[in-house]
């Protein structure tokens, strides 16, 4: 950080601080309120609460509550008004299930509940209604950064890790791995949706009956963008009543890529790597710009194998931070493929699924991830050496030969150094 934004940092501060006064409720303190294991201070700021249920009956509207490092055993919390849960980071704070069949958090349907929920892993819950890791009911908002949803299972019909029913939906820089759902795996939108999902990755979920592994809107807009879907099983967005827009996307899938209700849902397709064993899509779709697909019959401007996109049988996934990626191998079809304009442009704003920049080389790649390439570097030598830097030495030494000389003549003395 420079020395000027060193000097700033606290003016910005206090000035984000008398803006979020100004904005809180009259009446309302908005304050934070910290949840450690075992209650105490455990490593947070006291006071703490030993539960989230607990924080969440002590806050009012406006507040956030920090759930610090550690594993909490969870029955549902019921989620109100305007609140923010904030964890340690994914892996630091974990919420699992207490052995019942409850799931994690309910927001009720109701337009004053806006919710945030993030930097935390939900994990390893099994319950017989839907959605085990979150349902977000009518209405509400519900706002997820930073949060892994893993192995989360529902005995209903849809939604393993999250249903949402006609809602405000974000998702940013979050992961659903393992999920599994009678119907819809991981993410079940329905009843009029606004879904926008980015730098998020959907993997190894599960559809055992409806097809959507990954994620499932009927009714609604989505828009998705710098997001890696990879290994579900099933299509992995099924999009019906829909209409979606897909910027920098990485989907490979066992089955089919895009599954469209025909005559209902239609999604526009921007520098993007659709890939399916069986066909990537089913119509309509809009192809803008550069597309790679496994099947030419799609519209998209760029065509390869199956085998020749992901480089084998089963596509290798590739771990970079808290996340994993596709990483496009040498010579692959979509490295350097994609079109500068459209990557530099919002949403997407000249970064890849990790937050790295785009490009990395002259031009973007298409898909989620932007594969850095590094030329080999060429093997040491002891010196250059061509026939006219042979020429130019003798010529040199030469040179200095007769200066040595003259100046012996003259008593100067002069001596070749080096």
């Amino acid at each position: 950080m420079s020395v000027a934004r060193r000097a700033l940092a606290p003016l910005l501060a206090a000035a984000l601080g008398v803006v979020a006064t100004a904005a809180a409720p009259r009446g309302l303190a908005v304050s934070t309120i910290y949840v450690g294991p075992g209650g105490g201070s455990g490593g947070c700021a006291a006071p703490a609460h030993a539960t989230i249920d607990g924080a969440i009956a002590a806050a009012t509207s406006g507040d956030t509550i920090h759930v610090c490092a550690g594993t909490y055993t969870q029955a549902t919390s019921y989620l109100t008004g305007t609140l923010r849960i904030e964890g340690d980071g994914i892996g630091q704070t974990i919420v699992e299930s207490d052995g019942s069949t409850n799931r994690a958090f309910t927001i009720p349907g109701d337009a004053s509940n806006v919710i945030t929920i993030a930097d935390l892993t939900i994990r390893d819950i099994t319950t017989d209604d839907v959605g085990a890791g979150i349902y977000a009911g009518g209405a509400s908002t519900l706002t997820v950064e930073r949060v892994r949803f893993s192995v989360l299972e529902t005995n209903g019909f849809a939604g393993g890790a999250l249903f949402a029913d006609g809602v405000t939906l974000t998702i940013r820089d979050s992961q659903f791995v393992g999920n599994r759902a009678n119907g819809d795996a991981a993410v079940h939108c329905q009843d009029v949706c606004d879904v926008e999902v980015s730098g998020t990755l959907f993997t190894d979920n599960v559809a055992t009956s409806n097809p959507a592994s990954a994620l499932f809107v009927y009714d609604g807009t989505v828009e998705v963008w710098n997001s890696t879907f990879i290994n579900n099983t099933g299509p992995e967005m099924q999009l019906a009543i829909s209409s979606a827009v897909l910027r920098n996307v990485t989907m490979l899938s066992q089955g089919s890529g895009i599954l469209i209700t025909p005559g209902e849902g239609s999604v526009e397709i921007h520098e993007s790597i659709i890939a399916g064993r069986e066909s990537p899509m089913a119509p309509p779709a809009t192809w803008h710009g550069a597309n790679l697909a496994s099947h030419p019959a799609d519209g998209a401007s760029l065509h390869a194998t199956w085998a020749q996109i992901v480089g084998g049988e089963t596509p290798a996934i590739t771990t970079v931070g808290d996340t994993q990626v596709f990483a496009l191998f040498a010579g692959h079809p979509a490295a350097g493929a994609g079109d500068n304009a459209e990557c530099a442009a919002a949403p997407v704003s000249g970064v890849d699924q990790t937050g790295a920049a785009r490009p990395q080389g002259a031009d973007c790649d298409l898909g989620a991830y932007e594969t850095a390439y590094v030329a080999a570097a060429l093997p040491p030598t002891s010196a250059p050496s061509s026939p006219l830097v042979d020429a130019l030495t003798v010529a040199l030494l030469a040179l200095a030969a007769l200066v040595a000389a003259e100046g012996a003549l003259r008593g100067v003395g002069a001596t070749l150094r080096g």
